[in-house]
């Protein structure tokens, strides 16, 4: 079967930038790791029944479902326990990376990390509290923030719930041993978004643009540990798991997936993604309003890809 009549046969899909490298495993997807903002999740903080069901089918194919997201683990309490309810029971050995690929969990427990260097992650904090720039750090389950502006409760609400403590928390005591996973700075004053970004690159660490769909027009910056991305994560997981990552679906809509979907055999990306991360994909899936993940769900349980 040729390339074109391949992508014929995926109804819903689109050839992407990279479909002429595309080489499908013969025997099909034995994971998939969906994004969740954007990808999995729209405005509500629930994913839609039609992705619910068919991640529920491709499991009960065979297939591993899990997520990659920029959001700290609590952040997929909700969608982690609608894919148990449609499927009657917890997925047993279900894995997810979370922080932008800082962390790796098997059944919700921590089973690898890579955390800031302490020295970048106290500095940070210092500039943001200094500057006023709001900042996120996570250690573990806990978030701490540079401050508490209105602005910033919509995501509390949506994804992290109140935070544990203040980021100065971090920098005398005990909190000074903590080992920070990764560091998101919702830039609320845009004009300062290149100012911000010089800043988290010149204290060494790795920056990734994100999507908060909750928070439109406002640019989130990843900051991870130098090399951690969702895609050196992914390939932590491929290896520990002896997966082969050929046989690896990925779908995701940011520029904090391009790693992700360079990572897989099987790369999609959403179809409101922007022109960088639909040139990365080796297929284009519908936007998340219309449940292109669904549709890619359904293909995997149908063993069509």
């Amino acid at each position: 079967m040729s390339g074109l009549q391949r992508a014929a046969a995926l109804e819903g899909l689109v050839p992407g930038g990279r479909f002429d490298a595309w080489e499908p495993h013969p025997d099909g997807a034995a994971a998939v790791f969906l994004d969740v903002d954007g990808t999995t999740l729209d405005t509500e903080p629930y994913a839609s029944g039609a992705v619910v069901e068919a991640a529920a089918r491709a499991t009960a194919a065979g297939a591993a479902v899990g997520f990659a997201t920029g959001r700290l683990p609590r952040g997929l309490d909700v969608v982690r326990g609608q894919l148990a309810s449609a499927a009657h029971a917890r997925q047993e050995g279900a894995v997810d990376v979370a922080h932008n690929g800082a962390v790796v969990l098997r059944d919700g427990q921590v089973v690898a990390r890579w955390p800031l260097p302490r020295e970048a992650a106290h500095a940070l904090v210092r500039w943001c509290v200094r500057e006023g720039v709001y900042a996120e750090l996570y250690s573990g389950a806990a978030m701490f923030v540079t401050d508490r502006r209105p602005e910033a409760h919509v995501g509390w609400a949506e994804v992290s719930g109140e935070p544990d403590g203040d980021a100065a928390d971090l920098l005398s005591g005990s909190g000074a041993h903590l080992e920070v996973d990764k560091a998101t700075v919702d830039v609320f004053e845009v004009h300062r978004t290149a100012e911000v970004t010089a800043v988290l690159e010149g204290l060494g660490l790795h920056v990734e643009d994100s999507t908060a769909p909750f928070l439109p027009g406002v640019p989130v910056l990843n900051a991870t540990a130098p090399g951690v991305t969702k895609g050196s994560a992914l390939r932590w997981w491929a290896r520990s798991s002896g997966t082969p990552l050929q046989r690896v679906v990925a779908v995701g809509d940011g520029q904090n997936d391009l790693s992700l979907l360079g990572a897989v055999g099987t790369g999609v990306a959403m179809g409101q993604a922007e022109p960088a991360v639909r040139a990365a994909a080796h297929l284009v899936s519908g936007p998340v309003e219309r449940d292109g993940a669904a549709t890619v769900l359904s293909l995997v349980a149908e063993g069509r890809l």
